[in-house]
């Protein structure tokens, strides 16, 4: 018999929603996944997305992120770095060992993995400390005071001939200096690029903290940045 299951991440700024069926041998068809950006009212997408895909006839619905809490039983909210290994040990193909590091609108935390032999694995995971939260949300508000979107903001720090350190950790604070380099007429792709590598500087300092021999994957709402990719 086949049970139909549904899973939605309510991130600070973004929602990803997944449908999938457990077959009979226990594996896993996928059904659909989608991914939007929600400017912080979530549930009016959540609702659409319930009653569109009918998840009111699913077996189960597992919800996490920062604002899955508000969602009351027969939902099952699961903590992030659960979901996280829950995924990782689905994907047979990927290595043993590894590091996934998540940059998002909340701010960034990093899961390791290391292997024990017998397909028997030891996680590892950390978030980022209350001085940097905020990461990605930081980044739309900064990228916003500038009169553009991420996508502008980001080619334009690939068109960067250099990159001016922004040392703040603090968002508040990373704000100010990008203004106060802006009105010393410091250019704005070098000024930008030097934003992004910050971001990247900051989630890598996390992972030093946590790292395991093994490759890096980035994900989150910030590993659409280009920059901030390059960064690492």
């Amino acid at each position: 018999m086949n049970t139909r299951i549904a899973a939605c991440d309510i991130g600070k700024s973004s929602i990803c929603f997944a449908t999938a069926t457990v077959q009979s041998d226990d594996s896993l068809k996928w059904e659909a996944i989608d991914y939007q950006q929600h400017e912080g009212n979530p549930f009016d997408i959540f609702r659409e997305w319930y009653v569109r895909e009918k998840i009111s006839k699913c077996n189960m619905l597992c919800a996490t992120g920062i604002y899955a809490d508000q969602l009351g039983a027969p939902v099952v909210v699961l903590p992030e770095d659960i979901c996280q290994e829950a995924a990782l040990e689905s994907t047979p193909n990927l290595p043993e060992q590894l590091n996934l590091i998540r940059v998002g609108a909340r701010g960034y935390s990093v899961l390791s993995r290391e292997a024990l032999g017998l397909k028997k694995y030891q996680y590892h995971y950390l978030e980022n400390d209350k001085c940097s939260s905020g990461a990605g949300e930081n980044i739309q508000k900064i990228v916003t005071r500038f009169g553009m979107n991420l996508e502008q903001a980001d080619k334009l720090a690939q068109s960067a001939s250099k990159s001016i350190p922004i040392t703040a950790r603090c968002a508040v604070f990373s704000k100010s200096e990008m203004t106060h380099y802006a009105n010393q007429g410091k250019p704005l792709p070098d000024l930008f690029q030097g934003f992004f590598d910050s971001v990247a500087r900051n989630a890598g300092a996390l992972l030093t903290r946590n790292q395991i021999d093994g490759p890096l994957y980035l994900i989150g709402g910030c590993a659409q940045i280009k920059s901030v990719v390059q960064g690492f």
